[in-house]
């Protein structure tokens, strides 16, 4: 009876260890350069929803389910990157823009993580963007993603 009990202890205690915490944190993505701001254009204000993004080998079409999408405002971001939320600023100019002071919540999501951290890690290594019938191309490189006005 007493080895009986010692095992329903030690079981819940592993039980209580491997319960679900609702505790969301947060890290901070260090951004590949930065710059002093200077007022971001205009056309950039609003949410902007991420339709495809394109690698070096690589052209990947995202629906639009997956939620991943970006809001300017005035310097400012918010955004999703399918799973978790993103926030920082930025600055824009010219064509040219940087991502600052990027963070995020850590969630895990299994099936989405891949594809979140591709699109996180091409705003932080941003270098320029351009707007062409309606949808915002942000490149890194080689690399861009595709948004539309939503």
């Amino acid at each position: 009876m007493k080895k009986l009990t010692v095992l329903i202890a030690a079981l819940a205690v592993v039980a209580a260890a491997c319960g679900t915490s609702s505790t969301t944190s947060t890290t901070s993505v260090p951004s590949a350069t930065s710059t002093t701001s200077a007022p971001a254009p205009a056309e950039l204000n609003g949410t902007w929803t991420l339709v495809s993004v394109a690698l070096k080998t690589q052209m990947i079409s995202v629906a639009e389910e997956f939620g991943a999408k970006i809001d300017f405002a005035n310097g400012e971001f918010t955004g999703n990157g399918g799973c978790n939320s993103l926030f920082g600023s930025y600055t824009a100019a010219a064509g040219s823009i940087t991502f600052e002071s990027v963070g995020m919540t850590e969630i895990g999501c299994p099936g989405a993580q891949q594809l979140e951290m591709t699109f996180v890690r091409i705003l932080t290594n941003a270098d320029s963007y351009s707007i062409d019938n309606g949808v915002l191309i942000i490149r890194s490189g080689t690399e861009e993603l595709a948004l539309r006005r939503s």
